[in-house]
């Protein structure tokens, strides 16, 4: 991912939003354009094999370029600057002819590395395009030579005069990125660094920011600083350079050891055993690794990806994906409402290790009873008695009558 971003520049204490006619515009490459690779033990076998892992690093955990315009696995490489002091050096765009501005390489005195790099100030990353290394054989800015055996193997810095080489007596950090699978032993998995080269030395290596010594065989150490962990990791190499010229990384490849291979399971639960069309049904469980015998079991990283497929009746089948997001390996999904009626199963499984199964959930699923209107109010059915009156109502009765009797007899003799 390129991004193209300007420098702020400080003037008279105001930070200007546009940059100055003479300053150059930073590409920034936070992501590789190759994705992430996935490692595994070289004895692992289905149907614990994590789909798309590798048992032999070494086809991506190099330094090699493919071709001139294609650079491989160098671009999986990345190196670190100083966010808040980025500089800038100039290196040849694919385009032939044109050019571009990169941040420069953040450097440290000497090369007594510290123990873990979080003593360093605050690093970023900027992944190397492959066209750093261009100005063995008269290479210039306009006139690359990249099809040199030193610009095809390695990844670092050698530019061409007067824009300056690598400066004397300083470590530069370089990493490097990768999964283990959760199939393998983090406790015991290995890596192997063969046709390692340097110019000038190699002052360290670094598992997951703690340094591990000089040695290219990394991982399975007695704690578990220097162990690699399931799911993301970073190995970073510390390289010094001793004359201002080229500051280069050679890796010719890598193999990894065979390990103890883990079981894995993941479990699945119902939250809401019956429920109508109209309502969603929730799912949730664990997905944990655990060594072979009476091993703990530990929780799958954040982010594995599970899979629950679910059945019903005239044949429904469907499923969805959904990924772990605790930190005790849980996981959970809701199905939407709409469900037809009947019964339902529902299995879950780790993605990229579809044998590796939970036992089944149930549930059913019941239609939307619509209760029927209340009934009109009923009209009476029998005959009704007219009330009696009681005797005085009977006399005063008879004395309105005769009153108004009189009223019109008299009317009419008038």
């Amino acid at each position: 991912m390129h991004r193209h971003l300007s420098s702020p520049v400080w003037v008279v204490g105001l930070l200007l939003a546009a940059p100055l006619a003479s300053q150059a515009q930073l590409v920034y490459r936070a992501d590789s354009p190759l994705s992430i690779p996935t490692f595994t033990c070289s004895n692992a076998t289905e149907p614990v094999l994590t789909a798309g892992a590798l048992k032999d690093p070494g086809q991506v955990l190099n330094t090699n370029a493919t071709s001139i315009g294609d650079r491989g696995n160098q671009q999986r490489w990345a190196y670190a600057f100083n966010p808040a002091a980025p500089g800038s050096h100039t290196i040849p765009q694919a385009t032939a002819g044109a050019t571009e501005e990169i941040p420069t390489s953040l450097t440290f005195a000497g090369n007594a590395v510290p123990a873990a790099l979080s003593s360093l100030p605050t690093m970023a990353w900027q992944h190397f395009s492959g066209r750093e290394v261009f100005a063995y054989s008269g290479g210039t800015l306009t006139s690359p030579q990249l099809g040199t055996g030193q610009s095809l193997s390695s990844v670092g810095f050698y530019l061409a005069n007067p824009n300056g080489g690598a400066a004397a007596n300083q470590t530069r950090f370089l990493r490097y990125q990768f999964y283990l699978a959760p199939e393998a032993d983090a406790a015991t998995y290995q890596l192997r660094l063969g046709g390692v080269g340097a110019d000038d030395q190699i002052a360290g290596y670094y598992i997951n920011g703690v340094l591990s010594g000089t040695s290219p065989i990394l991982g399975a150490g007695a704690s578990t600083d220097l162990q690699w962990k399931t799911g993301l990791n970073t190995l970073t190499v510390a390289l010094y350079d001793t004359i201002p010229s080229a500051t280069r990384l050679i890796v010719g490849g890598a193999t990894s050891s065979a390990c103890i291979l883990q079981t894995l399971a993941v479990t699945v639960a119902v939250q809401t055993p019956v429920i109508t069309t109209a309502q969603t049904e929730s799912f949730n469980g664990v997905a944990t690794s655990a060594a072979p015998g009476d091993g703990a079991s530990t929780p799958l990283p954040l982010g594995t990806a599970i899979t629950l497929r679910l059945s019903g009746p005239d044949g429904f089948s469907a499923s969805q994906a959904t990924t772990v997001t605790g930190s005790s390996g849980e996981y959970a999904l809701t199905w939407p409402a709409g469900l037809a009626p009947g019964n339902y199963e529902v299995i879950a499984n780790l993605s990229d290790q579809p044998s590796v199964q939970s036992s089944v959930g149930s549930f059913t699923v019941q239609a939307v009873v619509v209760p029927p209107p209340p009934p009109p109010p009923s009209l009476p059915t029998t005959p009704q008695a007219v009330p009696s009156l009681n005797p005085w109502s009977t006399i005063s009765l008879a004395a309105l009558l005769v009153l108004l009797g009189g009223r019109c007899l008299r009317r009419r003799q008038g």
